[in-house]
């Protein structure tokens, strides 16, 4: 009676250790799993974009840089096109300083009203 009883207890122990090798296993797996995705080029890129991002003034002042030097290109190219006459040329130039400017006085208004709106459309 006691050797099956011991038998009993052993096999039971072997089958706890054997659950707990199989979530073990389950765990290793995840978690390689996890680096492998972390490694990927694309999501390391992505999570350093994020480092840097991540504070909302730095966020704030990088709008706000780029707004400032893509506002005056697209009024400069509606003003001149593709004309090859000087006088359009000047005017686009003229047109393109004056916007940049315009818009770097405001741009932090500009970038605060464009986050709020961000905000708004995308919850």
């Amino acid at each position: 009676m006691q050797k099956e009883k011991s038998t009993q207890a052993l096999n039971s122990a072997i089958l706890g250790l054997e659950q707990k090798k199989e979530a073990q296993r389950d765990a290793i797996k995840n978690e390689i799993d996890n680096i492998h995705q972390n490694l990927m080029p694309g999501n390391i890129i992505e999570s350093g974009i994020e480092k840097i991002t991540g504070s909302p003034s730095l966020t704030k002042k990088m709008a706000a840089s780029s707004l400032i030097m893509g506002s005056g290109f697209p009024a400069k190219k509606i003003i001149s096109g593709k004309s090859k006459n000087s006088f359009r040329k000047l005017l686009g130039t003229i047109t393109q300083v004056a916007v940049t400017g315009l818009v770097a006085k405001n741009a932090s208004k500009i970038v605060l009203n464009s986050l709020k709106l961000g905000k708004k459309l995308f919850r």
